[in-house]
């Protein structure tokens, strides 16, 4: 049945739609990964907190993450309003954006050339390649397909401009819309990822087949594309300053100019073998430490012998110039000239490049069985089992995506010697609670490459987070000596040494990272700790005023200023910073129980009860702070409620002498009858006074008190005696006037009261 062109056009359309929407559909179920995600999306406030006027402002202005991409902020602040941090929904917008790619593919193509099955042949090949798993898989590889999808319509409007310029009927105004139209989508392009710099051109490759303007000087071609070639100018500027603000663009001296240019040329070599040969595909290809020379020179004569043919062959098969041009071309921003981040080249890369490597294959495969029925059916029994094989292999492929631990186990399993993949790996068996398998593989990527700073500052802090601060250290001083200019090594390795007990070099080496760059609250934070720990109550007072100054929506900060007012007895101005610090943050316990004993130093005990009553509601089974209670409920004369909270911290720290002390003494002098129990409370101050190799002096108070209410006055003297000597020697206060009030009611033969 032959059906209309249109008709055929428009099920074609659906079906390759619907298509890529099943082959990528189990991407569904996938989570987030541990690389970029969590910086992306996961930890990233803007983006979290949906849609906002301030959130695009923020996108237009941030350089954040070393990159200058708006567009694609926007759209995954859109998602976080739609789906929250559900990560099915983005991936499904991932989906839709690739499924929607592959169908402008089409039309693009359809249009430029006729051919309708060549090109559903091409995008279907585009659409099911599994290169493209890492672009649809990857939530934070939204700018890839964002990027595409602008970049396909900017062409597609491109292509409609340049129609109506031919048309027979002046289209000026037709023209010049559709001109304006590819400007806006270029520009959108641009600001979702700027390595569709090359799009002009692949206008101009375009211009040249299937297009064929070349009735006309190619400076007028040039020129006609100048406005695209100002845009691309302009975002490069503006994405080489974020990334070399960022510090993710290599110096000369780790990545040298040849070394580059050698790898540029190995790594157009090794995307040729990934498109017809996608086995061992993996999320990290990291820089080669060697390059065989014969390689190198292996990889030139190729690209340059494959130049040369397409070139001369230029008349006769036009397409395989196009193609091949446009894949050389449009990889170069991502070939590792400027050498961005660890990897040599990432299968991400291929996303548009590989369009045009299909193009020249799909017509250049077409021109030469044409002619011939038979081959004909042959070229088309191998396009339809390639690009089912592709789709099988797609679909595999993005089973490894489910998580970092899955990703990255495939990816040391496909590769050798990975030793990014190692600690990509490490990191997330860390983010899945599983520290001891973090440290191993982590502890791998550092035997692999011991200079790698990145591994050697993840295995420190990784293995400090589990509790082993004397193994971290060696690896954390060896991060801080590879990359000396990184503040958070160096912040790390201050936490380690100030958990092995070692403040003074703690805070040295904050003080070294305070003139890398101007100290921000973090490191004042930790350099104020390090001073107050080291016994210099003044110096770390001035650190957290500073960081109070900078930030004064930190809950740390005035909590940590008012830990070290306390500390000096300025309990007054303490109780400010720490009621600040509650405003701020009212989930935090232990700044309450800190409140609390601020507001009780400076003598109010009612707000101290509400301050330890609300600490409790949030860690109810602290037993400090039940038994802080109990002694303000003891000065406030509510002892039947302070009884309560002693016994409950009891249940929480059944060995502590001072609560059963505390405890003994209320019972055996309090005036309320329901209360007051003398036998209790000789068991209660005998079990304290036992719980030390020498009973001390509050113990010692709390059974002569005990003793003086069941009337043993003779055993309550002699005890109470032996209290008031220890106290004097200790220097107890409290215990020792307990004592001398005991004596004075044993001598008039009156009770003792609380």
């Amino acid at each position: 049945m032959n059906l209309p062109q249109h008709r055929k056009v428009w099920m074609l359309s659906w079906g390759l739609g619907l298509a890529t929407l099943l082959c990528f559909w189990p991407i569904l179920g996938n989570g987030f990964v541990t690389v970029d995600d969590p910086q992306y999306l996961l930890q990233n406030p803007w983006v979290r907190g949906g849609v906002s006027w301030q959130g695009i402002r923020w996108a237009l202005t941030s350089m954040y993450a070393c990159n200058w991409h708006p567009a694609t902020w926007w759209s995954h602040m859109l998602d976080c309003q739609v789906f929250g941090l559900n990560p099915a929904g983005h991936h499904l917008v991932n989906v839709l954006l690739h499924a929607a790619n592959a169908v402008l593919l089409f039309t693009l193509l359809r249009q430029l050339t006729g051919a309708v099955w060549r090109s559903v042949c091409v995008a279907m090949l585009f659409a099911w390649h599994p290169l493209r798993v890492e672009s649809v898989a990857w939530t934070s590889e939204r700018k890839d397909v964002l990027s595409a999808f602008f970049g396909l319509l900017a062409l597609l409007a491109y292509a409609k401009y340049v129609h109506s310029r031919r048309s027979p009927i002046p289209g000026e105004k037709v023209g010049i819309r559709n001109y304006v139209l590819a400007l806006v989508w270029f520009g959108l392009a641009l600001m979702s990822k700027p390595m569709l710099v090359t799009l002009p051109g692949v206008m101009l490759l375009l211009d040249f087949w299937p297009l064929q303007r070349v009735d006309a000087l190619w400076s007028r071609r040039f020129l006609e594309k100048a406005p695209f070639f100002a845009m691309a100018v302009l975002v490069s500027a503006i994405t080489l300053l974020a990334q070399g603000k960022g510090g993710a663009v290599s110096s000369a001296v780790v990545a040298p100019i040849p070394a580059r240019l050698a790898n540029a040329a190995i790594s157009y070599l090794q995307y040729l073998e990934k498109t017809f040969v996608p086995i061992g595909l993996s999320p990290i290809y990291p820089y080669p430490e060697n390059l065989a020379t014969w390689l190198v020179i292996l990889s030139l004569v190729i690209l340059s012998a494959a130049s040369w043919l397409v070139t001369r062959a230029r008349h006769s098969e036009p397409a395989l110039f196009t193609g091949w041009f446009w894949f050389l071309g449009t990889l170069v921003p991502a070939i590792g000239l400027v050498q961005v981040g660890p990897q040599a080249l990432a299968d991400r890369y291929t996303y548009l490049p590989s369009i045009g490597l299909f193009v020249a294959v799909v017509w250049g495969l077409g021109s030469v069985v044409q002619e011939n029925r038979r081959a004909v059916r042959w070229a088309w029994a191998f396009a339809v089992a390639s690009v089912v094989l592709c789709g099988v292999v797609t679909q595999v492929q993005a089973t490894y995506w489910r998580n970092g631990v899955t990703l990255y186990a495939h990816a040391v399993k496909v590769t050798t010697r990975n030793y990014v993949a190692f600690d990509y790996l490490g990191m997330a068996h860390f983010d899945h609670g599983e520290p001891d398998e973090a440290i191993a593989a982590l502890g791998e990527s550092v035997r692999l490459k011991p200079d790698f700073a990145v591994a050697q500052y993840d295995l420190g802090s990784v293995s400090l987070a589990a509790g082993r601060p004397a193994e971290a250290l060696s690896h954390l001083q060896a991060a801080v000596h590879l990359a000396a200019a990184d503040v958070d090594a160096k912040l790390s390795l201050a936490n380690c040494l100030l958990q092995l007990g070692r403040p003074a070099e703690a805070a040295s080496t904050l003080s070294a990272a305070s003139t890398l760059h101007a100290p921000d609250a973090v490191l004042l934070n930790a350099w104020g700790t390090a001073l107050l720990m080291d016994g210099k109550p003044g110096e770390a007072e001035t650190r957290f005023r500073e960081a109070v100054r900078l930030r004064p929506d930190s809950a740390g900060a005035h909590r940590n200023l008012g830990v070290v007012l306390a500390k000096q007895g300025r309990s007054t101005a303490a109780v400010a910073e720490f009621a600040a610090a509650a405003r701020l943050d009212p989930q935090d316990a232990e700044l309450l129980y800190n409140l609390g004993m601020a507001l009780m130093e400076t003598g109010r005990p009612t707000e101290a009860l509400e301050a330890y009553s609300d600490s409790l509601r949030l860690r109810s089974d602290d037993a400090r702070t039940h038994y802080r209670c109990g002694l303000v409920l003891a000065v406030l004369g509510r002892d039947k409620q302070a009884v309560e909270h002693y016994r409950q911290a009891l249940r929480a720290d059944p060995g502590s002498a001072t609560v059963k002390a505390d405890l003994a003494w209320i019972l055996a002098t309090t005036t309320d009858t329901q209360v007051k129990d003398p036998d209790e409370a000789i068991r209660t101050a005998e079990a304290a006074c036992a719980a030390g190799a020498r009973p001390e002096a509050l113990p010692l108070a709390s059974l002569a008190a005990a003793y003086a209410s069941a009337g043993r006055l003779a055993e309550a003297e002699a005890v109470a005696r032996r209290a008031q000597e220890s106290a004097g020697q200790a220097g107890e206060t409290v215990a020792g006037a307990r004592a001398a009030q005991i004596l004075q009611a044993c001598e008039a033969g009156q009770a003792v009261k609380n």
